[in-house]
Order: C-alpha cells, then structure tokens, then sequence
C-alpha cells in the first residue's frame, strides 16, 4: 500500500435545505484514504453514507469544511474518481462492449478505447460476453459489467455505493471474491459504502463506523485479517459484534 494520501476531508459538513426545513447529514468529518487502499464506510441507515461517498466523487459540495483528491481541492466530478451504484444502470439498447466504450471514446480515442475494452472485460471475466445485451445477463454478470465500465476510466479511485446489495446471497459472495482478485491486480484504491458488515470485514483494509444522524465517524478499525477472509473463525466473528455494537 502506497504512503501517499489520495483522499482527504477536513471539518467536513453537509446540510439539505427544503422548503420544509433543514437536515444536516455529515458533521465535522475529517477522513483520509491512502493510494490502493481499500476501506469499507459502514453505519445505519440515514447516517450519511452515501453522502460522504458524493462528497468525494464531486457530485456533492460540502456545506462546510474541504474535500481533497490526490492533493486537488474537489470542485466536481472528474475521471480519476469513477462510481459504481447499486444498479448495474447500463443502456439496454448497447451491447457489453458499446456500454463500456460509449464514456471513454471521446476521451481515449478508437484505438486506446479497444484495448481498454478489451482489458477490463477480461479482468471481469466477460469477454465471451461482449456482444451480449443488458437484458441477456445474470445481475452479477451486469454488475461485473458495470464495474469494468468504471474500471475503463482507469480512474485512480473506485467509489462504490452497495453494488452488490441488489445480489442473492450465493452471487453476492462469487462477486466479492472476485473483486478481492480485481482489486489485488488492478492496485486501485476502492471506498465501499455498505450497510452489510460481514461484507466489509471480507473485503476491505479499513472499516470506518459512522454514527446516526447527523453522521459523524465513531471510529476507523484496522482489520488484521488475511486474505481470503473466513467468517466463520472467532476473529472475525468477534470484529463484526464489535462492528454491530458500535453503529447501534
């Protein structure tokens, strides 16, 4: 893991104003997240996850404090942070490969935009696929889609928001070992937004526990567990109690 600081947040605030009041969501929340780390954002729901997550990728601004990539104050979205939602949200009527294409080629140009495809399909396991259609595919497969559409970025930063949540429970586990082996190769540094616990203690480095609304961090836990992960032992099983504890 690199020693240099890619994302960091300082004094961080956010607040929503409506016509029927006001919601403050995020408060004082200082963060920061290494290059080719992998960090897991837990906590109820409604305590500003997402938020903090939007905050990041620019799609939000923050209603106080500073939010910084890779040294750079963060004015909006921008390719080197790439999102990947809980729905695969791909366009029906585009084959695979015209899905992933489709945002980088004004960007890439053909030529690089064909290798790009043709990398990111074969890190996700889908390059028997390439013609296939959204409606042709698994939800996994589509979510693997979604994933190498993020990945043909080459962002330096993966922020996902539950992207394996809308999954039955045996495609959701094939997924995450897969993407274990995807983060391991490709070195990116990943932000996982979760409400599963057992999911982030399987996946990530770091797990930070934020607090009800407004959401503050509780506290970022180091998890001392190899890989693969097996929760069935008393180490892990024990952390996620501890987890469990925390955000109630």
């Amino acid at each position: 893991m690199s020693s240099n600081v890619l994302v960091e947040l300082q004094n961080v605030g956010k607040t929503f104003h409506s016509a029927w009041g006001s919601v403050e969501a995020l408060r004082d929340i200082n963060f920061s997240c290494f290059e080719s780390e992998f960090i897991s954002i837990v906590g109820a729901s409604g305590c500003g996850k997402t938020t903090l997550l939007r905050i990041i990728a620019g799609l939000e601004k923050p209603s106080s404090g500073e939010a910084f990539f890779n040294g750079e104050k963060i004015e909006g979205p921008g390719y080197d942070r790439a999102v990947v939602f809980q729905e695969p949200r791909l366009f029906p009527w585009l084959t695979v490969e015209k899905n992933i294409s489709l945002p980088i080629q004004s960007q890439k140009g053909s030529q690089k935009t064909e290798q790009i495809v043709e990398q990111v399909l074969r890190l996700v396991e889908m390059s028997n696929f390439r013609k296939a259609y959204p409606y042709e595919l698994s939800g996994g497969m589509a979510q693997r889609v979604a994933i190498a559409r993020a990945l043909a970025f080459e962002p330096k930063a993966l922020l996902m928001d539950e992207p394996f949540s809308a999954l039955d429970a045996q495609t959701r586990s094939r997924l995450q070992l897969q993407f274990i082996d995807l983060w391991r190769k490709t070195n990116r540094t990943v932000i996982l937004v979760t409400h599963d616990i057992e999911e982030a203690l399987i996946l990530s480095q770091k797990v930070v526990i934020m607090t009800p609304s407004p959401g503050t961090i509780k506290e970022t836990l180091e998890i001392p567990l190899a890989y693969p992960r097996n929760k069935d032992t008393l180490e892990f099983i024990e952390l996620r109690k501890y987890i469990l504890k925390s955000i109630l």
